[in-house]
């Protein structure tokens, strides 16, 4: 695991790193569900919020109203596209059991003597 923290780009998108961001999620699925085949999932799901992370630097930038090359006043074509790309990655993270509303609850730990028992008298 690295250092990266899965939610603070959220807050400060500067710190986006898609790599670490896709490491860690593998990771957590990959000890989850015990297989690698999410990881082409995972890397789309990165697509979008790169798209996210990309529009909302330029909101933060451009602002929401922006003057156009014809010289109009409207809105920045960017909040559209970031909508598109949350509702994509929001669409990932459902398929991927990501959301809190999806995921598996996580089994509790059995107790010792417990444990033996269930694994019989022939251990």
């Amino acid at each position: 695991m690295s250092d990266f923290d899965v939610t603070k780009w959220k807050t400060d998108v500067y710190c986006w790193d898609r790599k670490a961001y896709v490491e860690e999620v593998c990771t957590y699925l990959e000890k989850t569900y015990e297989t690698t085949y999410y990881r082409y999932a995972v890397g789309m799901l990165a697509d979008c919020i790169d798209l996210y992370v990309v529009c909302t630097k330029d909101i933060e930038t451009h602002g929401i109203v922006i003057t156009h090359k014809n010289g109009v006043l409207g809105k920045n074509h960017h909040l559209a596209i970031r909508n598109k790309a949350l509702a994509g990655a929001l669409a990932w993270m459902k398929e991927l059991c990501l959301l809190p509303k999806n995921r598996k609850p996580e089994p509790k730990p059995v107790d010792p003597k417990i444990a033996k028992f269930l694994r019989g008298p022939f251990e």
